[in-house]
């Protein structure tokens, strides 16, 4: 490649984010070649993110407004400077429609930071009930997942910091070149976060994860890396 491509290439891209890609490549060639790839990888991502991020937060919210017998659950489960949050949201959302909303609207309004939030240590109780196991939120909302007991949260806390941090790369356009290490948690790279994203699909709904395997092509390409 000509090194005048290369610099025009770095001008409208930027040249601190093309070279991240020089270090998986010698030339000015390959690096402009592993940028592209990584636009179509991260495409192929972006089918299972954004059914996880839908059934993460629909089967939520149906476990949860089972549990407190309310649609409306949000005021009795969040407390104190959670709860003040989520009405400011809720205000910010009503203003930008102009109108009152309905719950389900809101429900699909919430980032994805949000019901990550929720599933966090001190929201513990709101998921396990250990007198009454079977009615436990986080028991309806991983129909597909076997072997749950009290360590279930966490574990699918831990992965729902994975998927975020990786949805909000591909939603940036950052390289997944790189390995996902959040603050506290082990490095992991793409492929082994893309293959625990099916699998907690799966937990949230068998026949959904057989859909999305149906349309998921993202190992083929990154298998071509």
């Amino acid at each position: 490649m000509d090194s005048d491509v290369y610099t025009r290439l770095a001008e409208v891209i930027s040249l601190p984010r093309l070279e991240r890609y020089r270090r998986y490549a010698g030339s000015d060639e390959d690096a402009v070649r592993r940028y592209f790839w990584n636009i179509r990888t991260s495409s192929a991502l972006l089918p299972p993110l954004a059914v996880y991020e839908i059934a993460l937060r629909n089967s939520a919210h149906t476990a949860l407004s089972a549990k407190l017998g309310t649609v409306d659950w949000f005021s009795f489960a969040l407390q104190g400077k959670d709860l003040s949050d989520f009405r400011e949201r809720r205000q910010k959302i009503v203003r930008q429609q102009g109108r009152e909303v309905t719950i389900d609207k809101i429900v699909s309004e919430l980032m994805l930071g949000f019901w990550t939030y929720l599933l966090a240590r001190k929201h513990h109780g709101l998921w396990w009930s250990p007198t009454n196991l079977p009615d436990s939120p986080i028991f309806r909302m991983l129909p597909g997942k076997p072997d749950i007991d009290r360590s279930t949260r966490g574990e699918l806390h831990r992965r729902a910091i994975y998927f975020l941090v990786l949805r909000n790369r591909v939603s940036h356009h950052e390289s997944i070149l790189e390995d996902i290490e959040p603050y506290g948690l082990p490095r992991l790279q793409t492929d082994t976060v893309h293959s625990m994203l099916l699998e907690t699909i799966e937990w949230i709904s068998p026949t959904l994860s057989t859909h999305v395997h149906q349309v998921d092509v993202f190992p083929l390409i990154w298998n071509r890396k």
